[in-house]
């Protein structure tokens, strides 16, 4: 959208702020002209976190030529010399704590740095349908948004949920895929002794972006817009989704081609997610640390997983293959006064290792944070990752989360370094490790995101990319 100044006025920079009428249920726009000093004025006063230290910088500087030229030029001794003298002192002092000060400001640098890059990742992983980061790639995966280095996603996205009390209806191809493949599924699970039952799931039915003005005062002084999403959602079935989002790489029972074909489902952002014809089953999945820094991950166990549809109807677990806590969402998890990705979370955390706040738990998570929101485009199922760090070690959890209800959709529990300089954590998210690889891409996002917010994405970066780092 551009804007041309009338003859007789001169240049002028037009500023679009586009807003939302939730009454009306469309956006709008609002357009503000400002002179080209005033929009400097206010770039400047946007970057004042480095403005000002640079404007105390040059004071110091000047202050200091004067006092040094003044300390020959006045007599030694006398009142005007002995002030000159008080003042280099002075000077002095605060030279060291300005370069203390330049400390926090390189900090505060290199967060900017990372959020850019961060989001140069994002907007890669849209055209990739990958996040590739020097020698990683987690293929069919989207990054929606992403948390930073100790930074919880909310604070950065704000999420706004909106339940919507009509379901999405199943495409007429897609009812007769679901009628056509989905007794042989259940025919399969039986023979091969894999749980596979019906449920309700959440639908995303819906996602609309929008700029939120932050109520948090920033450091530099000021507020500052946030880029949010507004989820509408639904319930739906879970095996409308195993019969077609979960195999749109099978070949399709109903037709022809594979599933994806037959459908004509072809999503690029999640923004287009109303446009499926069948439920985006919502889920979201949490990376567990213990009290000793230790990285938990559970071997399968004999239950079906929705991440096999490139090889078949169903994933083939074997020793090898390590995911984390991971739940479908549920519509009892909507509330008007919670998150009920988070609700979910803390749900998985307490059925499968028994980790949470109500009688009987052994455990508690002492910090939880939401780290990244990926739509994986295999499945177009959209998923938001968490990060949950207990308050028990890691032999203790081994011992107790057989108490748990679920602690039988893992066989068994392994613990891996949390750290980016121990090869293991490296080769696993690489798919390198000797012993484990992660069960599927949902599970290699939520260690991507993990790391980030507990890392920042410099330093993961780096060791994903420089090779003796990679070879320690």
């Amino acid at each position: 959208m551009k804007a041309s100044p009338t003859v007789g006025q001169s240049p002028r920079m037009v500023i679009f702020a586009i807003t939302y009428d939730d009454s009306m249920g469309i956006p709008g726009s609002e357009e503000v002209a400002l002179s080209r000093p005033r929009a400097i004025y206010a770039w400047m006063r946007c970057h004042g976190w480095l403005f000002r230290p640079l404007l105390l910088l040059a004071v110091l500087v000047t202050l200091g030529v004067v006092t040094f030229f003044l300390f020959d030029a006045l007599e030694p001794g006398s009142y005007p010399a002995q002030i000159n003298s008080a003042i280099i002192g002075s000077l002095v002092t605060v030279f060291i704590a300005f370069s203390v000060a330049i400390v926090a400001l390189w900090s505060q640098f290199a967060q900017r740095h990372d959020a850019r890059r961060l989001e140069r990742v994002r907007h890669d992983s849209r055209q990739r349908r990958a996040i590739q980061v020097g020698r990683m790639r987690i293929p069919d995966i989207i990054a929606i948004r992403s948390a930073r280095k100790g930074v919880d996603l909310r604070e950065i996205c704000p999420i706004e949920w909106h339940w919507n009390p009509d379901p999405r209806p199943l495409s007429d191809d897609a009812r007769r895929e679901v009628e056509a493949v989905l007794p042989s599924l259940q025919e399969k699970a039986e023979k091969r002794g894999v749980v596979l039952t019906n449920g309700p799931r959440v639908d995303l039915v819906r996602a609309i972006p929008f700029m939120k003005t932050s109520t948090q005062e920033v450091k530099a002084g000021g507020r500052k817009d946030l880029a949010g999403l507004r989820l509408e959602v639904s319930s739906g079935e879970y095996f409308d989704f195993v019969s077609t989002a979960a195999r749109l790489e099978a070949k399709a029972a109903a037709g022809e081609g594979t599933v994806r074909e037959f459908l004509n489902v072809h999503i690029d952002c999640i923004e287009e997610i109303h446009r499926l014809p069948f439920l985006a089953s919502m889920g979201s999945g949490t990376v567990v640390l213990t009290k000793d820094q230790q990285l938990v991950v559970g071997i399968r166990g004999n239950t079906y997983i929705a991440s096999g549809a490139r090889s078949g109807d169903y994933a083939v677990d074997s020793p090898r293959k390590v995911h984390f806590i991971a739940e479908g969402m549920l519509p009892d998890d909507i509330s008007t006064a919670d998150d009920p990705s988070e609700i979910a979370s803390r749900r998985g955390l307490e059925e499968e290792l028994n980790i949470g706040l109500t009688r009987g738990c052994t455990g508690r998570v002492v910090e939880h944070a939401a780290t990244g929101f990926f739509l994986d485009t295999l499945r177009m199922q959209p998923c938001f990752s968490y990060f949950a760090q207990i308050d028990q070690t890691f032999d203790e959890l081994h011992t107790c989360h057989v108490m748990a209800p679920d602690s039988w959709e893992a066989s068994n529990l392994v613990a891996l370094p949390f750290s980016l300089e121990r090869r293991d954590m490296r080769q696993l998210l690489l798919g390198s490790h000797p012993d484990y690889e992660l069960a599927s891409n949902h599970a290699a996002a939520m260690l991507w995101f993990a790391l980030i917010y507990r890392f920042g994405f410099t330093a993961v970066r780096d060791y994903l990319t420089t090779p003796f780092l990679l070879e320690k």
